[in-house]
């Protein structure tokens, strides 16, 4: 069966009990502090397997539990699993420990992405180069003057300031001539337990210090930084949240090396080779490696193993020559010079490959301070085609939960497998990689033949045809003479397919390739690309011979016929080397030809090029440039496609999204339970996807035209009118500084899910729109700053407006005869965007006319300049006088903003004539971004209910003790919380409740809550003796637990925690703690926080019952990590509870061991 049986004994040891709801804020309560939670049989829950999708990227969030635990501290849990990720099929993925596509989710990690040079990188000139220089190194000064990187300054420069000493020149010259100077600020970007963000850091050049700018504007941490503040070496950092638990990240993992070759081709096949190289280390991660309450207790801990981790790259660019011709410049410049004029222009082929080394950790413990240990165990027996040799990439091999005396809870081990796809990436393999294909739980023993366990299998179908890779890096089989869907939907193969739950049922997920007719706000127009638009007429296969053959007819149409509406050319490119193909169309009536039409082939094989004929012209398919070599043949294929009657407006592309999810009760079944599919047309015209890519196609090649001096045979400068030199560029990785949405190419307006039954009967659906790139695209409409796309050099990135995207907008949900029961429309408010300067970039300006700086390679700048003017035969460039005039400066900027959820209004349909709308209205606190305030409607059209929450930032003024909690970063802890009822206009306060906190110096000094206040009606209390007094918080214990409260002037109630104070054991009501804990009772602690068995904690327990005759005591004991063992209550009766080797309740018995309850469980055995 599918259903799963989970167990929860929730535990709230907050000295207030706090609801979070969905906007994510707080309401303190006037009632007693829930600490002793519900009995295991009341609290076993039975839920279905559903899998959650997030609809605006169609990805489903796929989860595989390890271990979850409470920790000493009340607002921290510890949740251990694997999260599987389906974009991880794409091509260039190198599978991570736990196998393509999964993470381990357990610590957390600050990752580090250098942008031009790391920030504090500082390697001196040598005879290997002029030295590189960090951007935090600005003013080394002395004997290290030279090594100043002017950023700053030139950023200065660009918000309006001016460069008197030139310094900026220099910074532009070195920068970009040499790559001596960094220009960009590094990327950090943390995860862990639940948080996520991003920052930069810069430098203030007045103190010399370093500081953290966010990227987030909706985040409430407080980020430190460790460093030299000599070197600017980062040594860690500590996040602390807005509830005031600190996480320190300071295990570093270390690029220890970098070594780039790069091999040139020139125009005259002469070569050069190249090799650069990083030789000082840097951080490329932090490791989290404690966590401590706000009161600097140790909460878990983390402890790594290093592994020497080698990876490498590849890059490949190839400039194509457009004008003039190799043969004119040999020509026109002469014999003597001509190799000498063919390295001032662009090599023709430039092949790199970068080899790094990280020294790279792994959790190898976990300790959870007094609850348990979990033991990770590795190993690097990998035979994946993506990774090099000894390349010391490890899998996880176990793992194993201990509690804190050692006893073993749990252990899991993981079986892995490969996947190939046979597509070759330069390593004449197919592609294989790592897959993790079962987890096996073992419950309390090392081996158990009743083992529970998840399967995992992967799509790995196979189909005829060459394998590709599409321009988001995702595979495709290359398009066939009968186009076909599933060329596209190839971008699958990989992917999680089933997945066999421990219960016996199974999960299918059916993915598809996504969709789009829209890029940004602008619709696409052209979906010829679709295989689903065009059906096959007829193919002819054909051969160009370059050499000794002009062109080849492709076909002649004839004066007003066509015989197709669009053309496929299918070319065989592995002869054409540097060659480049273009479409030659001629008039049938007037012999005219028009201008000639370039094939771009990014492929290394085979190119495909498709164009819609006009009905008056005959098409030739020739080489672009005169060939003087040895023939040669392309083949080729010309496909003739008509469209077909029904045309989809839309295009594959941007990756895969989910399709369908199907439930079944068991492995066998062929029908599921329950199927849920996902249709992510645009609910205004079906024919077209809601599909919206927040940033352009992938670009791989573009044009450019530079000018190029180039000498004659006297070594004179030529005249004037040299021409300029136009090339095309191809490269293999991508040109635009691609912006995602929410982490996927594509982004969703309109998402309808449909629930279909075993009977396939239609149970309804849910119709959802999102905020998408539609709404709020990349682009501008003020050019001056850039603010949008950049599709040609340098193709500088946008500023990312992803933070208002990926919301719900509306929702309808309708029944199975199409009529809406509920809809819910919400509205947003944006914080004002703040650009951030994240970088500048250096690149040629292509309309600068002289062509002299970038053509002669000086040694440094400043003999640049003093050689400018002298230099024969420049007296044209003259007028371009300011050194570095050729270098463009311009600002790399992102966008800082903030999204608020400010109105919720969900109407719902009981019959034709009556309906309910509830409307919520949100204001938040811009100290904090907490919710301020909250107003609800009520069935009078004359009154709202209004919720207000008031934090630390609030009550700086009246309450004291406010500050220390600011300076924790405790921001979020609600103090005061008040109801309004609105009637006409006019606010009439209902109740106000207050937290009144205190100093309790246990241990380490705890501000923490000492009274609840109430007041009911009136004005708002200025303060609270004013206000009625209903819960004291007398004492807490080092982690915050309360351990004695009371009402006011009511009976005291003490806990006493035992198991390292992880648990509860004994509620005494009607006594203090320190009468509960007299000396006098003879109780020893050593035994109730480490006993080492049930009797002999019972024992200690039993003391405080029969010590405190006016007392009722209830006493708890526990399996740890388990559940609860026993409870006795105040009368002394005894209730027991039985788990099983997986934590699973066996039987319930009372004192006279009678089974009060009993589950068998009966799931599918294990072969």
């Amino acid at each position: 069966m599918i259903l799963r049986v989970l167990f929860v004994l929730n535990f709230l040891y907050s000295y207030a009990v706090l609801s979070q709801g969905a906007t994510g804020n707080m309401n303190l309560t006037s009632e007693l502090p829930t600490i002793i939670g519900p009995s295991p049989a009341v609290a076993s829950l039975m839920r279905f397997e559903e899998i959650p999708v997030n609809e605006y990227t169609g990805m489903p969030q796929i989860d595989i539990p390890i271990f979850s635990t409470k920790t000493l501290y009340s607002k921290l849990n510890f949740n251990m699993g694997l999260s599987y990720h389906a974009s991880s099929v794409n091509a260039d993925e190198i599978a991570p420990y736990t196998g393509l596509g999964w993470n381990l989710m357990a610590g957390g990690v600050i990752s580090r992405t250098v942008r031009g040079l790391p920030d504090e990188y500082l390697e001196y000139a040598s005879t290997a180069g002029k030295g590189k220089v960090g951007i935090f190194h600005n003013n080394p000064g002395g004997i290290l003057a030279e090594y100043s990187n002017y950023y700053y300054v030139a950023e200065g420069l660009i918000n309006g300031g001016y460069d008197p000493n030139n310094e900026v020149a220099e910074f532009k010259w070195d920068g970009y001539e040499h790559g001596k100077y960094d220009t960009q600020h590094d990327l950090y970007q943390f995860n862990f337990m639940g948080h996520s963000g991003r920052f930069i850091i810069r430098k203030n050049v007045q103190n010399n210090r370093l500081n953290v700018v966010p990227l987030d504007n909706n985040t409430n941490y407080k980020i430190n930084i460790d460093y030299d503040p000599e070197t600017f070496g980062i040594e860690g950092f500590t996040i602390i949240d807005e509830n005031g638990i600190n996480y320190i990240f300071d295990e570093i993992d270390f690029c220890e090396y970098t070594s780039s070759a790069s091999f040139l081709t020139y125009f005259d096949n002469s070569s050069s080779s190249s090799i650069t190289s990083m030789v000082l280390p840097y951080p490329t991660a932090f490791h989290l490696t404690k966590v401590k309450d706000p009161f600097g207790n140790p909460i878990i801990t983390f402890t790594y193993k290093d592994h020497l981790e080698t990876t490498y790259s590849n890059s490949a660019t190839r400039n194509t020559l457009i004008s003039p011709t190799v043969e004119f410049i040999r020509s026109h410049y002469g014999d003597q010079d001509f190799p000498q004029n063919i390295k001032r222009m662009k090599p023709k082929e430039i092949i790199g490959t970068t080899t790094t080394e990280i020294k790279s950790k792994k959790i190898k413990i976990i300790e959870i301070s007094g609850i348990a240990k979990i033991i990770l165990s590795t190993d690097s027996q990998r035979d994946d085609s993506n990774l090099p040799p000894n390349h010391g990439a490890q899998k996880l091999q176990s793992v194993v939960i201990k509690d804190w005396r050692g006893n073993l809870r749990k252990k899991l081990t993981f079986r892995y497998d490969y996947h190939t796809v046979p597509y070759s990436i330069g390593t004449g393999r197919n592609l294989k990689r790592l897959i993790l294909t079962e987890v096996r739980d073992y419950g309390r023993r090392l081996e158990n033949p009743d083992y529970q366990s998840y399967k995992l299998t992967y799509n790995d179908r196979r189909y005829s045809g060459r394998v590709i890779k599409n321009p988001w890096g995702y595979f495709e089989l290359e398009p066939q003479s009968v186009p076909d869907v599933i060329e596209k939907n190839y971008a699958t193969v990989g992917v999680l397919e089933r997945m066999q739950l421990p219960t016996g049922g199974e999960i299918k997920f059916n993915f598809e390739a996504s969709t789009y007719s829209f890029i940004g706000k602008d619709t696409v127009t052209d979906f010829h690309e679709n295989p689903e638009n065009t059906q096959y007429l007829g193919a002819e296969e054909k051969v160009l011979r370059v050499g000794d053959q002009e062109g080849v007819e492709l076909f002649y149409s004839g004066t007003g016929s066509i015989i197709a509406e669009r053309i496929i050319l299918e070319i065989d490119i592995r002869n054409l080397r540097d060659n480049f193909l273009k479409l030659r169309s001629i008039n049938n009536i007037t012999g005219e030809a028009a201008p000639d039409m370039s094939i771009p082939c990014s492929g290394e094989e085979w190119c495909n090029f498709s164009f819609s004929p006009d009905q008056d012209y005959s098409y030739s398919l020739y080489v672009l440039n005169q060939y003087m070599g040895s023939p040669f043949e392309v083949p080729f294929t010309v496909v003739f496609l008509e469209p077909t009657t029904l045309q989809k407006q839309y295009v594959h592309g941007g990756g895969i999204r989910i399709k369908s999810v199907e439930y079944y009760e068991n492995t066998s079944g062929t029908v599921p339970t329950i199927k849920k599919d996902y249709d992510y047309s645009l609910l205004s015209d079906n024919s077209k996807s809601s599909g919206a890519l927040s940033y352009p196609k992938p670009l791989f090649d573009y044009g450019i035209t530079l000018q190029t001096h180039f000498t004659t045979t006297l070594g004179i400068v030529t005249s004037h009118d040299q021409p300029p030199v136009t090339y095309n560029v191809k490269t293999k990785l991508n040109n635009l500084s691609y912006v995602k949405t929410h982490g996927a190419d594509v982004g969703y307006k309109n998402v309808t899910v449909k629930s279909i039954t075993p009977d396939f009967e239609n149970n309804g659906k849910i119709e959802s729109t999102f905020l998408s790139p539609i709404d709020f695209p990349e682009t501008g409409d003020d050019p001056d700053h850039f603010d949008g796309y950049m599709l040609d050099y340098p193709f500088l990135p946008s500023h990312n407006y992803d933070y208002k995207r990926g919301l719900l907008k509306n929702q309808r949900v309708l029944n199975n005869i199409n009529k809406t029961i509920k809809e819910t429309h919400n509205s947003y408010g944006f914080s004002e965007e703040e650009l951030i300067i994240t970088g500048i970039s250096l690149s040629l300006d292509l309309l600068h006319q002289c062509p002299y700086a970038y053509r002669y390679k000086f040694d440094d700048y400043l003999y640049y300049v003093n050689n400018d003017q002298n230099h024969v035969g420049v007296v044209y460039c003259d007028a371009q006088g300011f050194p570095a005039s050729h270098i463009r400066m311009l600002p790399m900027r992102e966008a800082k903003g903030w999204t608020k959820l400010t109105k919720s209004v969900v109407t719902e349909y009981f019959d034709s004539f009556y309906r309910i709308i509830n409307g919520t209205e949100f204001t938040y606190n811009e100290s904090n971004k907490q919710l301020h305030s909250k107003k609800v409607g009520t069935s009078n059209p004359e009154e709202t209910e209004i919720t207000e929450f008031l934090y630390p930032n609030d009550m700086l003024a009246t309450e004291p003790f406010m500050a220390e909690l600011i300076a924790a970063n405790r921001i979020v802890e609600p103090i005061e919380v008040r109801k309004t009822l609105n009637q006409n206009g006019n606010d009439i306060l209902l109740h106000t409740t207050r937290a009144e906190y205190d100093l309790f110096p246990n241990g380490t000094n705890k501000y923490l809550p000492k009274y609840i206040h109430t007041f009911k009606g009136g004005t708002i209390p200025i303060n609270t003796s004013q206000m009625d007094t209903r819960i004291v918080y007398h004492d807490y214990d080092d982690y915050s637990n309360p351990r004695d409260v009371s009402k006011k002037d009511g009976p005291r109630t003490a806990y006493i925690w035992g198991y390292n104070n992880q648990y509860p054991v004994a509620k005494v009501e009607n006594a203090t703690y320190l009468e509960a804990t007299n000396s006098a009772l003879g109780l020893n602690f050593n035994k109730i926080n480490n006993p080492s068995n049930t009797e002999q904690l019972q024992g200690e327990l039993r003391k405080i019952r029969y010590g405190l005759s006016k007392a009722m005591v209830t006493t708890f004991t526990y399996f740890p990590l388990v559940g609860i063992e026993s409870v006795t209550d105040p009368k002394g009766e005894t209730i027991w509870y039985k788990y099983d080797d997986f934590g699973r309740l066996e039987k319930t018995r009372d004192l006279d061991e009678q089974i009060l309850s009993e589950t068998n469980y009966h799931y599918r055995s294990n072969p």
